[in-house]
């Protein structure tokens, strides 16, 4: 509660607005390694499909190479389950879901789902 007199927060107010920055600085700094990597497979993904020689490769050379790709550029823990490929008459999907569970606090887990998933025509 402020005086009359007073000017600014008080003790237990600056405390409070404390103990919230440091919070959301502590969870920013535990989810940045899963936002980074959901980032990262976006822009593999769109180099993916737009390279033109995948449209002519089988959907286990396609797994391959999105697996290579991760593994040059960091990303060991995506693994082969995690990447789909798929085709439907002349379309191929390609989708990498993978589940991360980020411990904030001692018994305070966030869970962060890397899911990206994009579609060319095949030729």
């Amino acid at each position: 509660m402020k005086k009359a007199s007073q000017r600014g927060f008080s003790f237990m107010e600056g405390l409070i607005v404390l103990g919230l920055c440091l919070g959301y600085i502590i969870m920013v700094v535990r989810t940045w390694g899963p936002i980074q990597t959901n980032y990262y497979v976006g822009k593999i993904l769109e180099e993916t499909t737009a390279d033109p020689s995948v449209a002519n490769l089988t959907p286990q050379a396609v797994q391959a190479r999105l697996l290579n790709r991760m593994n040059i550029n960091g990303l060991y823990d995506i693994s082969q389950k995690d990447i789909k490929v798929k085709f439907d008459q002349d379309v191929m999907s390609f989708t990498v879901k993978k589940d991360y569970e980020v411990q904030l606090w001692k018994f305070f887990y966030v869970m962060v789902r890397v899911d990206e998933s994009t579609q060319i025509k095949r030729r």
